[in-house]
């Protein structure tokens, strides 16, 4: 096996490490090597010794972390008398682990889909208001004498032009964090399961993108939805938690 080759980056922390080595092994986060893992791990923070960068301490509490459950996982299993005391065993000591990277997945694949809403946002351009230059010299198409004939220009005029709807800086109304939890909560009574995209789709500027994801991390604190995420590349899923469904 050639060795894994890592390129020093600004990771966000220990778990944006850990997924980076994660993704770059192809390895499947409910079922991770630790000792592997661990390896990689500590190789990368010898390097950033090598450099004399300084470690942040949250890298070094995970690297202990790290070599606790693998010296867990290398311990012979004593056997189990009943359902009870195995329960008390904890199970997988890297159960703990595996849930912290798929939240924190979770929630940089959130952070993506709304720096790619900002993106698309900044796109669009509101229409510049059309301002006549010289409105006290327009020039008349030939023929125009007599002010009925500049009257009838004008209304044949006004029957050709389509309306425009157009948007203005600072018309566009602001959504209160109450009012953006209850369309979350309303699409969730239509739709028990929908998507992270779907509840963004029709939002009509990026101030309401912003809302509307806060009232998604508030209902999902007060345990009113779930966020999860079935594969890495999959849509983000939102649904009621079984005890608040009708």
């Amino acid at each position: 096996m050639a060795p894994l080759e890592l390129v020093l980056a600004d990771f966000q922390g220990p778990l944006d490490l850990l997924l980076h080595l994660i993704r770059q092994s192809k390895i499947k986060i409910y079922d991770i090597p630790i000792a592997q893992v661990t390896q990689q791990y500590l190789d990368y923070l010898q390097q950033m010794q090598s450099l004399q960068l300084d470690i942040a301490g949250d890298y070094l509490v995970m690297a202990t972390t790290l070599m606790r459950i693998k010296s867990q996982m290398l311990l012979p299993q004593a056997p189990v008398l009943d359902e009870l005391a195995a329960e008390d065993e904890g199970g997988d000591p890297r159960s703990d682990l595996v849930a912290q990277l798929l939240t924190y997945q979770t929630f940089q694949n959130i952070t993506q889909t709304l720096q790619d809403y900002e993106k698309k946002r900044q796109l669009l351009h509101a229409k510049a208001v059309t301002t006549v230059a010289n409105p006290d010299r327009i020039p008349l198409r030939p023929g125009v004498k007599v002010a009925r004939d500049l009257a009838l220009s004008f209304r044949q005029l006004q029957a050709r032009q389509q309306p425009v709807d157009l948007v203005f800086p600072g018309t566009i109304e602001t959504m209160s964090l109450e009012a953006a939890t209850g369309i979350i909560l309303e699409k969730l009574a239509q739709h028990p399961v929908t998507t992270f995209g779907q509840l963004l789709q029709k939002s009509a500027s990026s101030e309401e993108v912003v809302t509307k994801f806060m009232a998604l991390l508030e209902l999902t604190h007060n345990s009113v939805i779930q966020i999860q995420q079935s594969d890495y590349q999959a849509d983000i899923e939102v649904k009621l938690w079984q005890s608040k469904q009708p």
